[in-house]
């Protein structure tokens, strides 16, 4: 007669179930967004709550504390980097900016700077391009004469596109991404680079103009406390 032959095992089947049912999966959605949050009440225990008030030198609308938090996928790939803009201690308005991204369980800061400043007077704003499923950050002090415009690559916010007119150099020339061209190549690229793309602009500072857009608008801030508050 044929012997039978049985694979043998040490460990009992019921074993091996009970181990392997003890291992939870990781609700990344959730450790993402505590992640965030600690990041958030960080800002916020040092530079105060979002708000708009009245500036005593003009009386005109400036946004202060944390004013701008937002979930923004910049790179395409799913997952959302948070925002984040704030009034450093001793500023009237906000001027600051930072960028996290998610990995392993944790809110990795991958950029800050100062908020761009959209031309030569008080007029600090945050500029987001959406472009091709990507969103770019423009970045300029004054942005309207020379800047950039930085998406995520990599981990890191890099430049895409950089930009110098004549104004701003000494020399009266005008540069793209460090190569001199002549005025019309530079009005040619710079706005190549913005077709078909949507610009969204969040301003810290002035009365809300309904025509053009510009001044402080109570609807980022009401933005920021839904954020804030989806992140709980």
């Amino acid at each position: 007669a044929q012997e039978s032959s049985k694979e043998d095992s040490s460990v009992p089947e019921s074993s091996i179930q009970e181990e392997s049912s003890a291992v939870e999966p990781v609700d990344e959605e959730a450790a993402m967004r505590a992640a965030y949050r600690q990041v958030i009440d960080g800002l916020t225990q040092q530079y105060g709550e979002g708000s708009i008030s009245e500036s005593p030198i003009d009386g005109q609308s400036v946004m202060k504390g944390l004013a701008v938090v937002r979930l923004l996928d910049f790179d395409g790939d799913g997952t959302q980097e948070l925002y984040c803009a704030y009034a450093k201690e001793g500023s009237p308005y906000a001027n600051r900016q930072e960028i996290y991204q998610y990995r392993d369980n944790e809110a990795v800061l991958i950029y800050e700077s100062s908020i761009s400043n959209e031309g030569t007077d008080v007029s600090p704003m945050t500029r987001l391009i959406y472009k091709d499923g990507l969103i770019y950050l423009a970045e300029g002090i004054p942005f309207s004469l020379k800047g950039s415009y930085l998406k995520l690559t990599d981990g890191q916010m890099q430049s895409e596109l950089d930009f110098e007119s004549g104004y701003m150099s000494d020399s009266g020339k005008y540069y793209i991404n460090g190569a001199e061209v002549t005025e019309e190549e530079y009005r040619q690229q710079t706005e190549a680079f913005l077709e078909n793309t949507v610009t969204v602009n969040i301003w810290y500072y002035g009365k809300l103009n309904e025509s053009t857009g510009f001044g402080v608008d109570p609807e980022n801030l009401s933005r920021t406390q839904d954020v804030i508050a989806e992140l709980s």
